[in-house]
């Protein structure tokens, strides 16, 4: 019987998320013995603009008793692990894998992608986005090994392991205290709280009843909030809208219009930190209105974007092209079709990313398109 485009994709994620650094790195694993491994920016079935990573195809036996080692490579621009770090070991088998991390390093994110075919898809075409690998499962920081979901011995024999890993946080520091999401204080309805009488709950003296100190209770300031921390949800209607970056740089932004899109794609006129407005249903690249200003978008050192939206909006989706050229259909003609992009699907009101390719490239084009909606 032959299997066709099955795939699992799995997230999983650190009980505390890390707040992001600039020091953070994506970390893809590279695999031995019974592997092929082939690197992202060498596969002809990947549009551009790609990351650099590796998919490994299992060519030996695959079974109950197999066992696959990697090694999980970060900051490999271009595949090339030269002079570069190994963060851990991961081992494989039939139906989990398991990850040996390097002493010194903290894990954001693990993604995991498991199919009959190289890679996923988004909108149809193949793509190596971590954060199309995500079905929304969390797990503790703690954990180091995570069940296979699914029958592994017929989900195909193509795999890619990506984590988000970072410089470990010294003890103490914001970044290793989480910020418990609303599942973690449940607000019991009144039957399930009963009011009690005041004889019933006798009032405490100061002695029973302990001040906490300051390191106790740390006070939720920015600096210990990771920005990644999932928000509420507002309530009431959220109306969609297109929203492009428009960034201020050397080479000013040209606004594109078509029967369908608008938007500005941006020249690199050299590599460093740089920060743009996100305007939504700004018609025509019409910017007179203020109140169409959806948030912005910080770009350090070329190597990554940090989206924070204003208050009363959220992001939905992000999209990002860049290359040396505009992007083109088929037949060469230039198009503007964000959902061939690189893709993340997000719902959060910030989000950052890493630029695939090792960042941007002086003289290179690019363009940078996100989804909201406002309440």
């Amino acid at each position: 019987m032959k299997i066709s485009q099955v795939y699992s994709t799995l997230l999983f994620l650190a009980s505390a998320t890390l707040a992001r650094s600039v020091d953070c790195d994506s970390a893809y694993a590279l695999c031995g013995q019974g592997t092929t491994p082939q690197c992202f920016l060498e596969d002809s079935r990947l549009p551009k603009p790609k990351k650099w990573g590796w998919h490994n195809q299992i060519t030996g036996t695959f079974d109950a008793t197999t066992e696959i080692t990697c090694t999980l490579w970060a900051g490999a621009a271009k595949c090339n692990t030269d002079d570069k770090t190994n963060v851990g070991t991961a081992t494989i088998t039939s139906d989990s894998f398991s990850i040996d991390w390097a002493a010194g390093y903290d894990i954001g994110e693990v993604h995991f992608y498991h199919g009959t075919v190289p890679y996923p898809k988004l909108n149809g075409v193949n793509t190596v986005a971590p954060g199309q690998f995500s079905n929304g499962l969390v797990y503790p920081a703690t954990q180091t090994s995570w069940d296979i979901f699914g029958d592994p011995l017929t989900m195909g024999n193509y795999f890619i392991l990506h984590a988000k890993i970072c410089p470990a946080a010294p003890s103490g520091s914001p970044s290793a205290v989480p910020s418990p999401g609303p599942s973690a204080v449940p607000s019991p309805g009144p039957s399930a709280v009963p009011s009690p009488s005041p004889s019933a709950v006798p009032s405490p003296s100061p002695s029973a009843v302990p001040s906490p100190s300051p390191s106790a209770v740390p006070s939720p300031t920015p600096s210990n909030v990771p920005s990644r921390t999932p928000s509420l949800r507002p309530v009431g209607t959220c109306q969609e809208d297109t929203a492009y970056a428009k960034c201020e740089l050397a080479n000013n932004p040209v606004c594109f219009t078509d029967a369908q899109h608008w938007g500005w794609t941006h020249g690199v006129p050299n590599i460093g930190t740089f920060s743009c407005t996100l305007w939504a249903g700004a018609a025509q690249c019409d910017t007179s209105d203020l109140k169409k200003q959806a948030g912005t978008a910080i770009s350090t050192d070329g190597k990554e974007f940090t989206i924070s939206l204003n208050p009363q909006w959220r992001l939905l989706e992000v999209h990002f092209y860049h290359d040396d050229v505009l992007p083109t259909n088929g037949a060469g003609k230039v198009v503007y079709a964000p959902g061939t992009w690189t893709g993340y699907t997000v719902d959060n009101v910030d989000f950052t990313f890493d630029i695939d390719e090792g960042g941007l490239q002086t003289n290179e084009y690019f363009i940078l398109h996100t989804k909201v909606c406002k309440y």
